[in-house]
């Protein structure tokens, strides 16, 4: 099994993979457009390979032909060559185009789409408008003031979250208690699918928010300050989540999931995320790979 390079964050990957597993980055996809292009490409160079190299039938003049004229079918030739020459030529440059055209429409920028979700959730805490049309008390605008740090634009570090579905599931089971394990077995196994279904990156972040979450503000606070955005071309990984981290305000988790952005704030009780390793500690035991992609 071959390694190739992921052409978003250049690291090596599998060539089978079907995703990159730093970036999320749909390799699969990428090496579809790209065999295509390349195709597309061959078949046009050969093209003009061929009428480059054609040879021509020798023309026998005639006694009424005037000698003058044979000069004049050959630049008529190459005129013909060379106008072939810049179509397949024109052919070749057109599938280049259409190839990074198609690829930017369904390979997004995570990292980009992740931070114009994080810029606007600090637009929202600097809205006092905003605020008062949620119904927020004074407990609640306590909590949001002191989370309205001013810095939700510039990240000091951004990291690429995965789910390893297999393990996470494996661990679940495991975990199930004797009675549960009963109920477990009873299902049918598209019941055991559906229920498993449920289980993504964007759930890891809800019970890491729910051990944590210790008053009414904070939780009324992580319901209402959260983002959703619809974006067709997006078919997102529900595995796949980016951590956005800052100076001073606090982490948030964007989710990308069926044409779906979510973004919400990461609430954490006495843990540091200052770090690579203190955000693998804190994922790491919900079976997820965390990779640093920025800066």
């Amino acid at each position: 099994m071959g390694l190739i390079q992921c052409p978003d964050c250049g690291k090596d990957i599998s060539e089978r993979a079907v995703t990159c597993i730093y970036c999320g980055s749909p390799i699969r996809e990428w090496q579809t457009e790209k065999r295509i292009a390349e195709e597309a490409a061959e078949a046009a160079r050969k093209e003009a390979e061929k009428v480059s190299y054609e040879p021509e039938t020798p023309s026998v003049p005639s006694v009424v032909e005037a000698p003058a004229e044979e000069p004049e079918k050959k630049a008529g030739s190459f005129t013909r060559r060379n106008k072939i020459l810049a179509i397949a030529a024109i052919l070749i440059v057109a599938g280049v185009g259409i190839f990074f055209a198609v690829r930017a429409l369904i390979r997004p920028d995570y990292y980009q789409e992740g931070l114009k979700v994080t810029k606007q959730m600090g637009e929202m805490l600097e809205s006092e408008d905003y605020a008062l049309m949620l119904g927020m008390g004074a407990s609640e605008l306590e909590y949001i003031n002191a989370a309205n740090t001013g810095d939700y634009d510039s990240p000091t570090a951004v990291y690429a979250i995965r789910l390893n579905h297999e393990k996470w599931e494996k661990k679940l089971i495991d975990s199930l208690s004797p009675e549960q394990k009963e109920h477990w077995n009873r299902l049918p196994d598209w019941m055991r699918q559906q229920l498993m279904s449920q289980q993504n990156a964007a759930v890891i972040i809800t019970g890491i928010i729910g051990r944590s979450v210790t008053g009414s503000a904070e939780l009324i606070f992580y319901n209402q300050y959260r983002i959703m955005k619809k974006v067709d071309r997006l078919k997102g990984d529900p595995d796949l989540l980016y951590l956005y981290v800052f100076k001073d305000g606090m982490p948030v988790a964007v989710s990308f999931n069926d044409g779906y952005i979510t973004g919400v704030f990461l609430i954490t009780k006495d843990i540091s995320l200052g770090s690579l390793q203190d955000v693998r500690n804190l994922f790491g035991e919900y079976e997820c790979t965390v990779e640093q992609v920025k800066p």
